[in-house]
């Protein structure tokens, strides 16, 4: 036998036994995955993430909130809740489908080409994790994008980052009605979101910005306005809304909106001051004196 025969049917072997190898580990960590869970946890393959970690592509979890909780949703922290000592994570081609039934009407997600990757350091350990994702409607079509990063400190501290891009705002419908009372019919919105969480109380800092918003109901908003008109007066030059608020809130409690009231009627009084000083200044009668007009656009402003 050749020596270049020896070394391909070595390499094969090593192939061979690398891939049984890959294939325990998978067997092994879908069963863990799946225990931790509480319900099957699908992996399609499984590699090395240098240094000390693994790489899971395909992964698929299923979760469901309903008035009871959330199930599915693995129940360990961290790489604790299994067997193999891992210093990072890594998630390529993931889906998660999502399901929340203590809403109504009942919303099914469906994230697609999860990317995750999670970092473990030190005893008692501090996770770093940041990830993307895209987002599918009922019609199974994109409707937008998710991306998250952030760190899970040994104190119980968490503090994370979202962005969220959305292109269908129908769809958060029984979310949008908790907070505005009328939900949607159409809309986009992007929303940049600083979470943190320390002993129970959490403080979410929001950067929102939508457009193409319409309400087909004349049913008043939590701010006593129609859909419409609100749309209306929290509208910018370009069309847009934008808005800067503050949400918290307590473990076992309802989040507080009312941040979000408050920069919607700040957010109005700009625009109106701005849409009424814009239209006085743009008079074409010169011989009023700049500050009668701006005198006019506060007086319009009051009514």
């Amino acid at each position: 036998m050749s020596k270049r025969l020896v070394w391909i049917l070595v390499v094969a072997l090593g192939v061979a036994a690398y891939a049984m190898g890959m294939e325990k580990l998978r067997q092994r960590l879908e069963k863990e995955f799946s225990q931790a869970a509480g319900r099957p946890v699908k992996i399609q393959r499984v590699g090395w993430a240098f240094p000390a970690g693994i790489r899971l592509t395909g992964a698929a979890l299923f979760l469901e909130r309903t008035p009871e909780g959330i199930s599915g949703f693995p129940s360990g922290s961290g790489p604790g809740a299994l067997s193999i000592p891992l210093g990072r994570l890594q998630v390529r081609e993931g889906q998660v489908r999502w399901v929340d039934k203590k809403v109504s009407p009942e919303t099914a997600w469906v994230f697609r080409r999860v990317r995750a990757d999670l970092r473990f350091f030190g005893r008692p350990q501090r996770l770093i994790f940041r990830g993307w994702a895209e987002l599918e409607g009922d019609t199974r079509q994109k409707v937008g994008e998710i991306s998250f990063s952030g760190e899970f400190l040994p104190a119980g501290m968490v503090q994370t980052q979202v962005e969220l891009r959305h292109n269908d705002l129908n769809q958060l419908s029984p979310y949008l009605t908790e907070i505005l009372g009328v939900p949607p019919a159409a809309g986009s919105a992007a929303l940049v979101c600083s979470i943190t969480s320390q002993g129970g109380t959490l403080i979410a800092a929001n950067d929102l910005t939508a457009q193409g918003v319409a309400f087909q109901s004349e049913e008043p908003t939590v701010l006593g306005i129609p859909g419409g008109r609100l749309v209306e007066l929290l509208r910018d030059p370009e069309g847009k809304i934008r808005l800067n608020f503050l949400v918290t809130g307590k473990q076992g409690q309802k989040l507080d909106w009312s941040g979000l009231a408050q920069a919607a009627l700040a957010q109005s009084l700009r625009q109106a001051m701005a849409r009424s000083i814009h239209r006085v200044l743009t008079d074409t009668e010169e011989v009023k004196p700049l500050e009668e007009k701006l005198h006019q656009g506060l007086e319009s402003v009051g009514r």
